[in-house]
């Protein structure tokens, strides 16, 4: 409701709520391609799982104008950081580039080689969208 009842706004942050499935399913997804100014989002320690970054992503994609997403301290695994990779960073339309992505501090801590196998699976996606 914010995002579209305020079509000017740039600048989000619902940090260290429990928004969880109330706002990111259906809502925020939805939402997001509506709001043409909004330029920075941060979701940080709103105990979002794998779930929500599935939803997420999907706005994010269709969010033309968005160019910071945080997303700090919350509970994504590889499969929601590889789902928000491929589908809300690489799925942008060409000269939609997201510039900042921040996942750091999630918990349960992700294993180094869990994100590395989350870069490794958008990298071939990325080579051979097939």
């Amino acid at each position: 409701r914010v995002l579209r009842a305020s079509p000017t706004l740039a600048r989000l942050a619902v940090t260290g709520n429990n928004v969880g499935t109330a706002l990111v399913g259906p809502v925020l997804a939805n939402a997001l391609p509506d709001a043409t100014k909004l330029v920075s989002l941060r979701l940080a320690a709103c105990r979002l799982d794998d779930a929500q970054a599935s939803q997420l992503a999907y706005g994010v994609k269709d969010a033309s104008s968005l160019r910071e997403l945080h997303l700090e301290h919350n509970a994504f695994g590889a499969t929601g950081i590889k789902h928000l990779l491929l589908t809300g960073v690489l799925g942008r339309k060409s000269g939609q580039t997201l510039w900042t992505l921040t996942l750091r501090d999630q918990r349960p801590s992700l294993r180094r080689c869990d994100v590395r196998d989350a870069a490794q699976a958008v990298s071939l996606q990325r080579d051979d969208p097939e």
